[in-house]
């Protein structure tokens, strides 16, 4: 990806407080290593959902070049074409919000509390749940034949 600059990666607004609770657990280093996660996801099952009231999650330089590879290989295994880093970005924004839509509706719907204002926040005192419910899933979608 060229010049990465001042680029920033977003997510919906509703999902942001999730995020800082994942930050806050250290269940990832960063919020560019589960925004990738989340868009694997969201790849693995094809569905995308458009970011809206967007909220920052990081800026673009603190992706690391095997972010930058699964970015690339997602967009162009979508659209059989490389883009510009911003247009990269911005289209798998919607592929990590659908894999977190999924991982919230479908893997840790127990854990987590959507609020009056739509927002996603993980229930208190299910942190360590959260973790283990996520390290399951992992295990298991590695375990499927094939990966």
């Amino acid at each position: 990806m060229e010049e990465l600059g001042q680029l920033r990666v977003f997510v919906s607004e509703c999902y942001s407080p999730f995020y800082q609770d994942i930050n806050r657990n250290k269940i990832f280093n960063q919020n560019s290593e589960f925004f990738v996660f989340c868009a694997l996801i969201g790849d693995k099952y094809d569905k995308s959902i458009s970011v809206e009231s967007r909220h920052e999650i990081c800026r673009a330089i603190s992706l690391t070049n095997t972010d930058k590879t699964i970015i690339k290989t997602i967009y162009f295994n979508k659209k059989q074409k490389l883009n510009s880093a911003k247009e990269m970005i911005r289209f798998v924004e919607e592929y990590a919000n659908g894999g977190l839509d999924f991982l919230v509706r479908e893997i840790l719907a127990g854990l987590v509390i959507k609020s009056s204002d739509n927002s996603i926040t993980v229930k208190t005192g299910y942190e360590n749940e959260l973790l283990l419910t996520l390290s399951k899933y992992v295990l298991k979608e590695t375990q499927e034949v094939p990966f």
